[in-house]
């Protein structure tokens, strides 16, 4: 399945710093007797599986924030008492890689 992205419709991308690594690219790959140019027409193709994360991060963009929670997560990172649950950590990717296969 071939997709096509629309401007502002992937966060954190903008179309002005990709047009110019993308000069950038094209300039050294030619300066070094390269004929790689890129073009409009250049595409890519997402797996089912980055499809399903995509959808879900643009789904979860208009879930609300516990500003609480948040803040008091940054407090205990800050005094230094937060403590990561590698354990709990590990199952949920664990599940998540389980539903974004199929299994």
């Amino acid at each position: 399945m071939v997709t096509s992205i629309k401007p502002g419709s992937i966060p954190g991308y903008s179309p002005a710093s990709a047009a110019g690594r993308a000069q950038a690219d094209n300039a050294s790959t030619n300066a070094a007797g390269g004929a790689r140019m890129s073009t409009d027409a250049d595409r890519f193709e997402l797996t089912p599986q980055a499809r399903a994360v995509a959808e879900a991060s643009l789904q979860t963009g208009d879930m609300p924030v516990n500003t609480a929670k948040v803040q008091a997560l940054r407090q205990q990172i800050a005094d230094g008492s937060y403590t990561v649950d590698a354990q709990s950590i590990a199952a949920k990717l664990t599940q998540l890689d389980s539903s974004l296969a199929g299994d």
